[in-house]
């Protein structure tokens, strides 16, 4: 689980750190599988004495990535968010997602480029918390890179 004070992978023991546009070390508790896929292409020459087609790569697919449980320790960003879904002119950003081993090296980075938010539902608000906490927080990219 992952320490919701927003303390950095090596100090906290967290084993994830997520990185969203301008805030560093976001918290949270759970993210989706990433899941990225290559389309299939079957083609087959008119003239092909083989009865069956030739398969090849197609286009990349990748699918949504969520954050459960996530706290957001800027606020300005949620509201920037919101702001530019309603007028309809977000902006994409970069999402780096990294995972540590027991001495804090990184192990794995995932990058998701020209990510948005397609899905943010809210927890409950307390009046006594600087931070906004997020129960699902949802990304599209078009591309992720490792």
């Amino acid at each position: 689980m992952a320490d919701k004070q927003g303390n950095s992978p090596e100090s906290s023991g967290q084993k994830v750190s997520i990185t969203i546009g301008n805030q560093q070390d976001v918290a949270f508790e759970a993210i989706s599988a990433m899941n990225v896929e290559a389309q299939v292409i079957e083609y087959r020459h008119g003239n092909s004495p083989v009865f069956y087609p030739i398969k090849m790569p197609g286009l990349g697919r990748v699918g949504n990535i969520a954050l459960r449980n996530a706290v957001l320790n800027d606020s300005s960003g949620f509201r920037e968010w919101h702001a530019a879904y309603e007028s309809g002119m977000i902006k994409p950003i970069k999402v780096v997602i990294s995972v540590f081993d027991e001495d804090g090296l990184a192990i794995l980075v995932w990058t998701l480029h020209n990510a948005w938010p397609t899905k943010i539902t809210g927890a409950d608000l307390e009046g006594n918390k600087e931070a906004v906490e997020v129960e699902l927080l949802e990304f599209a990219c078009e591309s992720i890179t490792v």
